[in-house]
């Protein structure tokens, strides 16, 4: 919250002033912005303890420990590597304002990968440990 806070009053204030036209800039600040808060969300993947609030709460994650681990684990460099993509596409669009909303949208399909690619993850090690498992018993 305090994240987006900050960077709201900043747009407004560089608006109201008048040195920045906000048509050229938003999309691209939007992107910078939404990297780095990526980055830093991602990067604390790993500290999350196995609950029912946080992290990626699927089915696999929940019943197992050790899945849990590994897909946080995957999903915070999974995610820190898309942060820094979505950054890299707000970098270029403020210097190419014509492609800007076409990055935008890539912008916007990299945060949702990164989001379901580690859940499919999860559900992959899931089921090889539990077939593993059978095979046990």
């Amino acid at each position: 919250f305090a994240f987006l806070f900050l960077f709201f009053w900043m747009l407004i204030a560089l608006v109201l002033q008048n040195k920045v036209n906000i048509d050229n800039l938003f999309l691209p600040l939007i992107c910078i912005f939404m990297g780095c808060m990526f980055v830093y969300l991602f990067n604390l993947m790993p500290k999350i303890k196995q609950n029912s609030l946080l992290g990626i709460r699927t089915n696999a994650t929940l019943s197992s420990k050790s899945v849990w681990k590994k897909v946080h684990r995957f999903a915070a460099y999974f995610g820190v590597m898309c942060g820094i993509a979505v950054i890299i596409l707000g970098i270029i669009s403020l210097f190419i304002i014509n492609i800007s909303n076409v990055l935008f949208f890539i912008s916007i399909i990299i945060v949702l990968v990164s989001a379901i690619v580690p859940a499919i993850y999860g559900e992959i090690i899931y089921s090889k440990e539990r077939t593993s498992n059978n095979y046990i018993e």
